[in-house]
């Protein structure tokens, strides 16, 4: 899992903020043409970082999205800063449905 974390970081450092943009803005858009009103995100530290899930979250368009954040909580109060950090819907937990 951490030579999957690692590469997949480098490619997300490999993306500006205008590109992260235009690639959300072309998902949601053939979402909306082919009739989904709504999907879900599943993110994490590691999965698609903080800035790319709040971008995404924060996105003015049609279809609605919930998000996931996939971060372990120890605590009631650890979960609760970590939704208000995020904005996420709910916290996931294994969003790889692999253990990891």
């Amino acid at each position: 899992a951490a030579a999957h974390h690692a590469v997949r970081g480098a490619a997300r450092r490999g993306l500006t903020a205008a590109q992260r943009a235009r690639a959300r803005l072309a998902a949601l858009d053939d979402f909306a043409a082919h009739g989904y009103v709504a999907c879900t995100s599943g993110a994490g530290p590691d999965i698609s970082g903080l800035d790319d899930f709040t971008e995404l979250l924060g996105t003015d368009h049609p279809v609605q999205v919930r998000g996931y954040w996939g971060q372990a909580a120890r605590r009631g109060e650890e979960a609760a800063e970590l939704l208000a950090e995020t904005g996420a819907d709910a916290l996931g937990g294994d969003l790889f449905v692999d253990g990891s």
